[in-house]
């Protein structure tokens, strides 16, 4: 069974002294993603780009699949911003890099 991906993204997680995670965090991560044009926040699963385990103050590169991707139709472009979110906490930033479904990609 494939997973549906919906964008890659460059994600920077802060270190716990930043106010990130003190933990590392494993492959199927998923934290809520709140983009730059929103308040509202988004469930979404990553997957890493060639690492299994993430700690506090890596930056990677992550397979992205939103939870509601029919919530975010026509609003993503490549650049778009977003943070990490664990609760009321961020733990990381993020950059859209590319965008797999078209259905995401913002109209002009």
């Amino acid at each position: 069974m494939s997973i549906r991906i919906d964008f890659i993204a460059k994600v920077k997680f802060r270190t716990a002294k930043e106010g990130g995670r003190k933990s590392p965090a494993v492959e199927g991560y998923r934290p809520d993603l709140k983009f730059e044009f929103s308040e509202s926040m988004f469930m979404a699963h990553q997957s890493w780009i060639e690492k299994d385990i993430v700690y506090p103050g890596d930056e990677i590169h992550a397979r992205v699949t939103l939870a509601s991707p029919h919530l975010l139709a026509n609003k993503l472009a490549i650049g778009t911003g977003f943070t990490l979110n664990e609760g009321i906490y961020i733990v990381g930033h993020g950059q859209i890099k590319k965008i797999i479904n078209a259905d995401l990609i913002k109209e002009d």
